[in-house]
């Protein structure tokens, strides 16, 4: 079996629903295998190599047509769910805490009975209205 060409495709998401295929194809020849064995690299390696070059150039491809798009959607992160409902936490016993009367603190009492952590700062504000 002789390789004579490298084919690589990739499918981007653009948007919700919404793709774009690009791809490449490249000749190899025996020159380029002749460069390989200079190299040190035997077929298979040389063969790696292109696709890995061929994959480079329809990556440069892609952002080059797209450049409103940041990155494909797989390396965007995203922020973790934890840290986020541990400063709603923060913000809400301060919150508690600062209640100016009875009233106010008495609609925490669903989140507080939710929520066990915030108990401290409810009880706390509660002993400092009641006196």
């Amino acid at each position: 079996m002789k390789v004579t060409k490298i084919t690589f495709e990739q499918l981007f998401p653009t948007g919700q629903y919404a793709n774009q295929r690009l791809g490449i194809e490249i000749d190899i020849d025996d020159y380029d295998f002749r460069i390989g064995e200079q190299e040190g690299k035997d077929k298979q390696e040389v063969v790696k190599t292109g696709f890995e070059y061929a994959k480079k150039l329809v990556n440069e491809a892609f952002q080059a047509l797209n450049p409103d798009l940041t990155s494909p959607i797989y390396e965007q992160e995203t922020p973790t769910t934890e840290i986020q409902v541990e400063r709603r936490i923060g913000a809400l016993a301060e919150d508690i805490l600062s209640s100016p009367d009875m009233k106010t603190l008495e609609s925490y009492k669903l989140i507080v009975r939710a929520k066990p952590e915030l108990q401290e700062a409810y009880d706390k504000r509660l002993e400092e209205l009641l006196k």
